[in-house]
């Protein structure tokens, strides 16, 4: 389910500080990467915005339960920052 490899959540991090973005990327894809990433019902949460936030918060839930894999996972991806930050938003 979540690996240093997949750069799904790097592309909704983009997405949500980059509003303009989420018209582009088809809410059927975002349901499936949501049901992927254990959350129930996708279909009923509001709009894409909001669904790019329980996306974000489910590998938030993954990354604080294994900070190796959020460590390697800041190195492949160099944002350039540390996910605390985000985790604090």
């Amino acid at each position: 389910m979540f690996s240093v490899e997949d750069i799904r959540f790097a592309t909704y991090l983009y997405m949500y500080y980059r509003d303009s973005l989420i018209k582009i990327f088809p809410r059927s894809g975002m349901n499936e990467d949501a049901l992927e990433f254990g959350i129930q019902d996708p279909e009923k949460v509001k709009n894409k915005k909001q669904l790019i936030e329980a996306i974000l918060y489910e590998w938030g839930n993954y990354f604080r339960a294994h900070p190796e894999f959020k460590k390697a996972y800041e190195e492949k991806w160099e944002f350039g920052f540390s996910l605390d930050q985000v985790e604090k938003q």
